[in-house]
């Protein structure tokens, strides 16, 4: 028997507040970005060096109550642990090139937890919202973080 893991886990800064999409079904997502950074020396000059890579995390619609978490606390430039799956979509564009692009996509199973909000030198509170707690869109969510 064979068996996969598609699990991505990131702790970053959010580049810009959380884009929400509409659908004519009345259905909606939020998407946003996460930096992350690594800085080492060049071992042959000595001088130190960085990298920054940007991650696109979308929230599909059919997670209502994690887009509203998103939508309420996810704020540019908050520190943020983010726990997902990489989704890759591959098209050919008008001029007959092929693109590729991967995103992290934050379905069922998945996790989002605020470690440091963007005015605070304090971390956030540890009130962790779970599928387990049957927590519904209606009840009002004041967690910092949040599991589906």
């Amino acid at each position: 028997m064979s068996t996969s893991v598609n699990k991505v886990i990131l702790i970053g800064n959010v580049g810009k507040d959380p884009v929400v999409r509409q659908f004519p079904n009345g259905g909606e997502s939020v998407s946003f970005s996460v930096a992350t950074s690594e800085k080492w020396n060049d071992k042959k000059t000595g001088e130190l060096k960085s990298h920054t890579e940007w991650h696109d995390i979308e929230v599909p619609d059919f997670i209502p109550s994690m887009i509203e978490f998103v939508k309420s606390y996810v704020k540019k430039g908050h520190l943020v642990y983010v726990e997902g799956r990489i989704k890759t979509r591959k098209w050919t564009d008008p001029n007959g090139v092929e693109k590729v692009a991967r995103k992290i996509s934050l379905g069922a199973g998945c996790y989002v937890q605020i470690l440091k909000d963007r005015n605070s030198s304090e971390n956030t509170p540890d009130d962790i919202v779970d599928d387990s707690q049957k927590v519904d869109d209606s009840q009002k969510m004041g967690a910092k973080d949040y599991m589906w």
